[in-house]
């Protein structure tokens, strides 16, 4: 045993050694004419022999005087090469950087993780480093560079005004609100405006509000003003100045000056005085009805009470007790089948192979196959064979018949009542199966063999390169 341990071992080390490693790839565009301001998309191309079997994880990458981002609805890309005679399948994923400054950028020696199967059935942990890439941006000759503090990215300003600025009263509030629009970059970059007050009102700031858009970010500042007294007013204009690298010349984004007309308040009408009491009225602590109130008001109070110490008393064991029942109902084998007939409505082929593993699992009739042969007959296998084809084995363009897995449902309901009929016990002839795994997992006993659960990954692709199905999670 001993011996035939070491030489598989030799065998799986040889495979992955023939196999050859992991490869990346930087493509980036022509640098020569970008400007600050202009964001720079960097495809990274990874590729591995086999097939992956996870995402490809990125690091954090930090460039001085730039942002980087990685758009995170945006999903690889696969594709596939064949290199010195070997397959390779390759996932794209695109970065975007965003230089704010002229100079000389370097992309980070970041390393990406994931695993492949160097070896058929198995995932091999995988790395590799982001090579050596640079990135040149500066203004068009004959363009001076500009003050650090003035931003390097087109501007644009509106405004809205929550109230009529003409016809305000004293004690009265207008909101006033400045957009600030720039085009292809995130709103986190855009510097924020300053307000002035005049004399004679106040003014409260509010936190700013940024958005971003597929055209660029926006970022929102509010501000309200109180009036104080009467009068005419001026808000004055809010401006940010912005630097053209085209033309080399300092632009101003603004939001115009606000007029505002203040008038008096109007004088406070004299209140209605209460109704004098009548004569001969008794105390209110010798009318019936008062007192009736006031009875009424404490039994409440006590019973509120009363029923709060209850609640604080037997709340806890009830919750304790429904919990308890409800995670031995989730543990059984039951609500295990039931996730299975869910997935068979639900059409998804992965949720029910994964589903029906666990069930299988927790049933102890493990293999599956052995099973579906013993209680649902060759029509249940043949469906369950078909399932794990179209999962697991290469994808044949010749295939079009597409699977109807609610028809599983009576097939595997008719199969449960007859295994519960026969009763706890192994399944017969569970050896003669033939393996259905096509990672080369040998079938066994249900007290032996732990379940295999598979989690498919997938990603839209290029061409004609197929899916990537991984393997063990």
């Amino acid at each position: 045993m001993m011996r035939l341990a070491t030489l598989i071992l030799w065998l799986a080390a040889s495979a992955a050694h023939a196999a050859g490693a992991p490869i990346v790839r930087i493509e980036a565009p022509d640098t020569s004419s970008m400007l600050p301001g202009q964001p720079i998309t960097v495809n990274v191309k990874v590729l591995v022999p086999n097939f992956f079997m996870s995402p490809l994880q990125f690091p954090a990458l930090d460039i001085p005087g730039a942002i980087v981002s990685m758009p995170q609805q945006e999903r690889g890309v696969h594709f596939s090469e064949q290199i010195d005679g070997q397959a390779y399948a390759g996932i794209q994923r695109s970065l975007t950087i965003l230089p704010l400054q002229t100079g000389t950028f370097a992309l980070p020696a970041a390393q990406i993780t994931f695993s492949y199967a160097a070896v058929p059935g198995r995932a091999t942990p995988g790395a590799v480093t982001l090579p050596q890439t640079t990135f040149k941006v500066a203004l068009p000759p004959g363009i001076p560079e500009p003050d650090g503090s003035i931003p390097l990215i087109p501007l644009a300003m509106t405004q809205s005004l929550d109230g009529d600025p003409a016809h305000m009263k004293v004690g009265g509030a207008l909101t006033r609100s400045v957009q600030t629009m720039a085009h292809n970059v995130p709103a986190m970059v855009i510097p924020p405006p300053s307000f002035e007050a005049p004399a004679g009102l106040r003014m409260y700031g509010h936190d700013p509000v940024l958005s971003d858009t597929p055209q660029g970010g926006q970022r929102t500042d509010s501000v309200t003003y109180v009036f104080e007294q009467a009068g005419d007013f001026t808000l004055p204009a809010v401006t940010l100045d912005w630097y053209d690298t085209s033309s080399g010349k300092v632009e101003t984004a603004r939001a115009p000056e606000v007029k505002v007309q203040v008038a008096s308040a109007a004088s406070a009408a004299p209140g209605i005085p209460p109704p004098a009491a009548a004569v001969g009225t008794p105390p209110w602590y010798r009318n019936t009805a008062n007192m009736l109130w006031i009875a009424c008001g404490l039994a409440a109070i006590v019973l509120a009470l009363a029923l709060r110490w209850l609640a604080r008393r037997y709340i806890p064991s009830v919750r304790s007790w429904r919990a308890e029942r409800r995670h031995v109902y989730d543990s059984s084998e039951p609500a295990y089948f039931a996730n299975c007939i869910a997935a068979c409505r639900s059409g998804d082929e992965i949720a029910l192979y994964q589903a029906l593993e666990r069930w299988a699992q927790r049933a102890g009739v493990l293999p599956l196959a052995s099973w579906a042969q013993a209680f649902g007959g060759p029509a249940l296998l043949t469906q369950i064979q078909a399932i794990e084809k179209k999962l697991f084995k290469p994808h044949d363009e010749s295939e079009q018949n597409p699977l109807v897995l609610p028809r599983l449902e009576k097939p595997l309901k008719n199969a449960r009542k007859a295994w519960l009929d026969a009763g706890d016990k192994p399944t017969a002839h569970a050896e003669a199966v033939p393996p259905l795994n096509p990672f080369g997992s040998v079938p066994g006993s249900r007290h032996t063999r732990k379940p295999f659960a598979f989690a498919i990954w997938r990603e839209p692709h290029q061409g004609n390169a197929r899916p990537t199905y991984p393997g063990k999670p």
